[in-house]
């Protein structure tokens, strides 16, 4: 920040001395302090601007750092692998929405691992990119180095859908995990499963050799609700390639005491449950419930799923909020803030045993 600001005065100064002006009078004119009334003001003004644009000051950004000691700035961090990173609309919308409320505005940074974790490198990101603070949105596979370089720093950051100890803004997925399971108790059901082919047992897949901490969360708030309910949980939670999940659905589904409803991890599961179900003779929801876990409602073909949705855009929102606060006082350890999930009811739920009115 000293150097941004050294450079700033020198080029005022230019800008004075070719004007023929005072430094003072140039700060004023670049900040848009002062009505110009006479015709020489506004002449003057004119000039001034134009010789600042020449030697490439940014008037707006540069006077405000100045006078603020920020840039109005914040850059949104995410990995160079793709699967580290999860960007959805709603989430950037969310982001945007909250910052256009508090004059801020959005940059965002890509960047590999190894830079993340060098020493030195995430609190220079900050000062070359003319930034604020960070919204980290490095929900897998965290490099413990980059881990240890932001609370070294003690830098103006918040994490996005990750489990910190604090700075961070998460869905509450083991509350969703009960709610979605007290849905299928509510109806009547009490051969209820958990099923998530994206983690578990043989990893098949980098991600699935360390997973989101989501997949526990789920599984953990659906052995929550069954337990209350004094029920024996049963999970079927192995890393399965896509291309095989149809398979290990139809033999879950094919066993004898298969069960009469799903709490399912993600549309990536519940979809080759329900069309396990077709191909089994089996209906969904006469003889098979469903409730997955998506970013919207899920429109299987043919059926509507019941979803809890990620309340993405709150998520940004929320994080965007957040970081203001740090933005004021980076030492501050802000507590990790949670937000629920909604549920959208469709057309693959119903009492066991009975075609009646889905929910």
């Amino acid at each position: 920040m000293k150097s941004m600001a050294l450079a700033i005065e020198t080029l005022v100064k230019q800008v004075a001395t070719e004007t023929g002006v005072s430094v003072r009078t140039v700060q004023r004119v670049l900040a848009g302090d002062g009505k110009m009334v006479w015709k020489s003001a506004t002449r003057r003004a004119d000039e001034i601007r134009r010789v600042a644009a020449k030697l490439k000051y940014r008037p707006n950004g540069a006077a405000a750092a100045m006078s603020t000691g920020r840039f109005g700035t914040v850059s949104l961090l995410l990995s160079a692998v793709g699967s580290r990173s999860y960007l959805p609309s709603q989430l950037l919308d969310g982001i945007q929405d909250e910052l256009a409320t508090r004059d801020l505005t959005l940059q965002i940074a890509k960047l590999p691992d190894e830079k993340l974790s060098s020493d030195g490198f995430v609190p220079k990101l900050l000062r070359t990119s003319n930034s604020d603070g960070l919204l980290i949105d490095y929900t897998d596979h965290i490099p413990s180095a980059m881990l240890e370089l932001v609370r070294r720093y003690r830098l103006p950051s918040v994490w996005i859908n990750s489990r910190q100890d604090a700075d961070c803004v998460r869905p509450d997925d083991e509350g969703a995990g009960r709610a979605a399971t007290q849905h299928l108790l509510n109806l009547g059901h009490r051969h209820i499963a958990f099923a998530d082919f994206a983690h578990g047992g043989r990893a098949v897949t980098a991600e699935a050799a360390e997973p989101h901490y989501s997949a526990d969360a789920r599984r953990s708030g659906y052995e929550q609700a069954m337990r209350a309910a004094g029920l024996q949980p049963r999970a079927m939670q192995q890393a399965t390639l896509y291309a095989d999940r149809l398979v290990a659905a139809r033999q879950w589904l094919s066993s004898s005491d298969r069960p009469s409803a799903v709490v399912a991890y993600s549309r990536a599961t519940g979809g080759p449950l329900i069309f396990a179900a077709a191909t089994l003779g089996l209906s969904v929801p006469r003889d098979l419930s469903v409730v997955i876990f998506d970013d919207a409602k899920d429109t299987t073909p043919g059926i509507v799923v019941t979803t809890l949705v990620v309340p993405h855009y709150e998520l940004g929102r929320l994080a965007a909020a957040m970081l203001t606060e740090k933005i004021k006082n980076p030492s501050r350890q802000l507590p990790p803030r949670e937000v629920h999930f909604q549920m959208e009811a469709g057309q693959s739920c119903a009492p066991p045993a009975s075609a009646g009115t889905p929910v």
